[in-house]
C-alpha cells in the first residue's frame, strides 16, 4: 500500500543566480521558469488559482529564512499566511520582516503576499502603533527574528 505521505519542495534563491536548488522529494510536482505563463514565483502559490504570489523581494534566502521562523513560531502557516493574526499584527509582522530585509515597498510585498489592499495594511500598522498592547508583539517578534 503506497503511503500517503506530506509532499514539500523549499526553494532556495540565491541572489544574482539563474537557477533554484530544490530539496525534497519532486515526485508529482510540476515546474515552470520565469516568464513562463504557469509561473507563479513560489512554490505552492499560483495567481491564477486565486491565492496571491510571493514578490521577487521576498524570494531571497534571507527571506526564507526569516519567513520560515515565523512559520516555525506559528505566525505563519507553511504558505507564508497569517495564522490567525489581527489586523494590526499583520501589519507589524509585515513591517517587522520588511526592515529586516530592507525592503522599502513594505505594504506592495504584503498586500500581494496576503491579497490585502496595501492601504489597509499600513492603516493597521498605524493602529498597531497606538495600541500598548502592539509593545509585547513587537518584542515577540524580535525574539523570533533577531
Amino acid at each position: 500500500m503506497e503511503e500517503n505521505s506530506r509532499k514539500s519542495v523549499v526553494n532556495h534563491f540565491a541572489a544574482g543566480a539563474n537557477c533554484q536548488v530544490f530539496n525534497g522529494n519532486i515526485t508529482g510536482c510540476v515546474f515552470a521558469m520565469p516568464g513562463d505563463a504557469g509561473f507563479s514565483g513560489f512554490s505552492g502559490l499560483s495567481g491564477s488559482s486565486g491565492e496571491p504570489c510571493v514578490s521577487a523581494a521576498l524570494q531571497t534566502v534571507e527571506a526564507e529564512e526569516l519567513m520560515g521562523r515565523l512559520v516555525d513560531a506559528e505566525v505563519l502557516k507553511e504558505n507564508w499566511q497569517p495564522n490567525r493574526l489581527s489586523g494590526s499584527e499583520r501589519g507589524l509582522v509585515a513591517r517587522a520582516v520588511c526592515e529586516r530585509l530592507d525592503i522599502s515597498d513594505t505594504w506592495q510585498v504584503f498586500g500581494q503576499l496576503w491579497g490585502e489592499k496595501p492601504e489597509t495594511l499600513r492603516s493597521y500598522l498605524n493602529k498597531a502603533l497606538e495600541l500598548k498592547k502592539s509593545l509585547s508583539y513587537q518584542e515577540k517578534l524580535r525574539n523570533i527574528l533577531d
